[in-house]
């Protein structure tokens, strides 16, 4: 199951007089039968050797991490990346987002002492021989994460293997070793000393896997969630109504079913991230079971956004979030009106756009009705065959309208035509415009002065 160039890579550091395993995460997605994204190499070799060595074989040689022992090496036909780490010890001396402190090993016995998780400290030889020197294939047999050696020693030297350990876990299905669960606990407060952008990257890693919820689940049960995200814990605290749609339930049980939902369907990572705080502005309502939560979804995007500024998201991935959070009961309340599917699509992508398919697909995971999934499809047709641009823009508008100040009215003009255009397939304005008379959507008058100044720019 070994790539050959990942093995002509071992035998290029074997025929100098040096040992090389492939270790990590690949070994361990090998014996669950999955296919690695990448392969790392451990060697006896120092980095200068790796890159004397490699570069001598053809292959391009990359000093990535030379002061970790890390070389990236790529072979010269099938362009393959592989990670060469000369074996090492490491010491952490501890403070926010400090490094290690790095100094060649001699063994793989070494190296192995040094890694978070005991399944990912096995390792194969070249012969496929699979090397276990801290009990991992056991824990990989039964389904544990476990830490190597003593737990607290770990979670020590990088407070952020805490929440490792729970997204490794939820990807993987399995579930952690409790003396290395109990360790979390009592370190949970420790995560603070993790920096935010790399505590955001591991939600985000998370959010990659079909087990997200089982993600957040294990984030509240661990303590993590009051340090990390403690809007989950206030999400526990506030009930939905027993004689309405959520049956009672939390705020967090209804989110965490949302998630499962987009777990389901393979959604995209960041719309699993706005599902998890869709519902968050109904936490200001309070402790206790509400019937109602109105204006919930435009107190949460604005909660929504500090969060995510907190966990330092960028500008665009918190502009995303927030308009699903704030948009997310719209496509809910036109299917409620008896709006037929094929209008709530154009409608939808009038007011969105590209986006369309995404508030869908968040909708089905709300309330749980596969016609969002429908219409999301269609959704994607219609964005794929359509012009997507208005045939009638603000600066029209505005220019039509001289003695006027611009403001929202331009907007919503904007969308009514937009909104029209779309459904009916139109492509030339000053149709556009005789169909939006016709129906009623505009008066004589603006009809006029739209035609006009249409026909002035043309």
């Amino acid at each position: 199951m070994i790539p050959g160039d990942v093995l002509e890579a071992m035998d290029i550091l074997i025929a100098a007089g040096f040992r090389a395993y492939i270790v990590g995460g690949a070994v361990r997605d090998l014996l669950l039968g999955a296919e690695p994204h990448d392969y790392d190499v451990a060697t006896d070799a120092t980095p200068q050797q790796v890159i004397e060595l490699f570069e001598r074989a053809g292959w391009k040689a990359i000093p990535t991490g030379v002061e970790y022992g890390t070389v990236t090496v790529v072979h010269p036909e099938t362009r393959r990346r592989i990670e060469v780490t000369t074996f090492r010890r490491e010491l952490y001396l501890g403070g926010r987002g400090r490094k290690p402190v790095v100094s060649w090993a001699r063994t793989l016995a070494e190296d192995v002492q040094r890694r978070d998780f005991t399944i990912n400290a096995l390792a194969i030889d070249r012969s496929g021989n699979i090397v276990d020197l801290v009990g991992g294939l056991e824990d990989l047999r039964r389904g544990v994460v476990r830490f190597v050696g003593d737990p607290e020693e770990r979670i020590g030297e990088d407070p952020l293997r805490m929440l490792r350990a729970i997204r490794i876990a939820a990807k993987l299905g399995f579930g952690i070793d409790p003396a290395s669960f109990e360790a979390i606990r009592r370190s949970a407060e420790r995560i603070l000393e993790v920096s935010w952008e790399r505590v955001r990257d591991e939600i985000l890693k998370a959010a990659e896997t079909p087990r997200f919820a089982r993600f957040v689940e294990l984030l509240a049960e661990s303590g993590l969630a009051r340090y990390v995200l403690p809007e989950l814990l206030e999400m526990m605290r506030v009930r939905h109504a027993a004689k309405g749609r959520h049956r009672g339930e939390s705020v967090y049980e209804h989110t965490l079913d949302a998630l499962r939902r987009l777990d389901e369907v393979g959604a995209r990572p960041l719309l699993k991230i706005a599902a998890l705080l869709h519902d968050v502005g109904k936490t200001l309502a309070g402790p206790g079971e509400h019937e109602h939560f109105y204006g919930h979804e435009t107190a949460g995007a604005r909660i929504a956004e500090e969060v995510l500024r907190r966990l330092r998201f960028s500008s665009a991935e918190i502009r995303y979030v927030v308009t699903i959070v704030r948009l997310h009961m719209l496509p809910i309340n036109l299917l409620s009106q008896g709006i037929d599917c094929e209008r709530i699509a154009r409608k939808l992508i009038a007011k969105v756009g590209e986006l369309a398919p995404d508030l869908l697909i968040h909708a089905y995971a709300d309330a749980g009705d596969e016609r969002f999934l429908q219409i999301a499809g269609r959704a994607r047709e219609l964005l794929r065959v359509l012009s997507t641009r208005p045939l009638i823009d603000g600066r029209t508008i505005v220019a039509a309208f001289p003695e006027r100040k611009p403001g929202p009215w331009v907007g919503e003009l904007k969308r009514k035509l937009f909104e029209l255009q779309l459904e009916t397939g139109i492509d030339d304005p000053l149709r556009l415009l005789e169909e939006a008379l016709r129906r009623g959507a505009i008066d004589v008058e603006t009809a006029e002065r739209l035609a006009k100044t249409l026909r002035r720019t043309a």
